[in-house]
């Protein structure tokens, strides 16, 4: 069970470090368009984002059906990324 916390824990932190790396980047940009490096970092960071929000959700999936927490399909819905609703 340890294991399994920890997994999610270190996915969540992961997951919100690459967040806030993808936000800084826009922040730093100047006005107008990204240039090509600063677009080619940009969606190196939202790929990495989206890569270890998967990851996250995966170890959290895990550790809930390790802790017999199951949802009901009506309540799935919350618990999805808005990426992953339909």
């Amino acid at each position: 069970m340890k294991t399994l916390q920890r997994e999610c824990w270190v996915a969540l932190n992961v997951y919100t470090d690459l967040a806030d790396a993808a936000c800084a980047a826009l922040f730093e940009a100047r006005e107008g368009p990204l240039g090509p490096q600063e677009y080619a970092r940009f969606n190196k960071l939202r790929k990495q984002e989206s890569e270890a929000l998967s990851r996250y959700f995966e170890a959290r999936t895990r550790l809930m059906t390790a802790l017999s927490i199951s949802l009901k399909h009506s309540d799935r819905e919350m618990w999805l990324a808005p990426s992953a609703k339909g």
